[in-house]
């Protein structure tokens, strides 16, 4: 979607392969990725100690997970963290309703205001 201005090694294996997995990517200069201007010192402080502590966690996480117990879905999901705090997980099918319903809202309250401006002046 483009949103974050980054890319990784990881796309071609998305994009190519149709492999699922996890990517890590930095926000902060993201677009200098893999050009003449990708310098360790364009890499913020603490982020290379961030993705080595995440890289860690999964790596014991996965090392003692049983995957025999997990099966295949054909359903589309999406993942996200809060704050680190809990897991978000819900369908493709829920997230597109959940963008409907925000834009909507959006353009209803956009309009709302609109109108108690143009009353005003």
């Amino acid at each position: 979607m483009g949103l974050i201005p980054s890319d990784t090694d990881f796309r071609i294996f998305r994009d190519f392969g149709n492999i699922p997995g996890l990517d890590n990517a930095f926000i902060k200069n993201g677009w200098m990725y893999h050009t003449k201007w990708d310098t360790v010192n364009q890499v913020p402080g603490g982020s290379i100690q961030q993705m080595g502590d995440t890289a860690l966690a999964l790596a014991i996480t996965f090392s003692t997970f049983d995957f025999t117990a997990v099966s295949a879905s054909e359903t589309k999901m999406v993942f996200f963290d809060v704050f680190g705090l809990f897991m978000v997980v819900y369908s493709e099918t829920v997230g597109i309703l959940l963008n409907v319903l925000l834009a909507l809202a959006f353009i209803g309250v956009s309009t709302w205001i609109y109108g108690k401006a143009t009353q005003i002046l």
